[in-house]
């Protein structure tokens, strides 16, 4: 399948900029200054306005295209994916749950592959997607701050919203392919 449409739309440049302003937290994540868990969370919050707003800009500019129904999602993933490692890396996160995180994306990612070269159409995000992002999300805020009973609470969230989020997309996938 050929993706068609223009690539450089202010909404995609927003949604490839996602991976780019989490680099920066990230950086933070690994030092040890005073507000360094501030800074860090500050920009991981701003990684996280640009997923709202690239799509409310697209629509707002009339710019809907095949090429952000996949950069949206991409960047999602690698800027989550760098986060949670990160995460891990300084302790933040049990080893479990960015297991599932990854898990999750890659799932995703190889079935909308799938899905995009069987049907010739990209699939779109569900709502039960979009909330398990988010919660995930709030959840990597909570491990920023290193917030233990949020954090507690967060990876319970997320992994009820994780899963509900993987059967919906494999019922999906399975609807689709029939």
């Amino acid at each position: 399948m050929q993706i068609g449409g223009r690539f450089w739309t202010l909404s995609n440049i927003i949604s490839l900029s996602r991976v780019f302003v989490v680099l920066p937290g990230i950086w933070w994540l690994f030092q040890t200054g005073e507000h360094a868990r501030l800074w860090a969370t500050l920009w991981f919050v701003l990684a996280a306005l640009t997923d709202a707003v690239d799509g409310m800009i697209a629509r707002w500019l009339n710019q809907v295209s095949e090429w952000g129904k996949v950069i949206d999602p991409f960047a999602d993933k690698v800027s989550v994916a760098l986060a949670v490692v990160a995460l891990y890396v300084t302790g933040d996160i049990p080893l479990w749950f960015l297991i599932l995180l990854v898990f999750r994306d890659v799932a995703i990612f190889i079935a909308a592959t799938l899905m995009t070269a069987r049907l010739q159409t990209i699939p779109v995000s569900s709502w039960v997607g979009k909330v398990a992002v988010t919660v995930m999300g709030i959840t990597l805020i909570f491990a920023t701050l290193q917030w233990e009973a949020g954090l507690q609470w967060g990876m319970v969230i997320s992994t009820i919203f994780v899963v509900a989020s993987l059967i919906d997309y494999a019922k999906r996938m399975m609807a689709a392919l029939r």
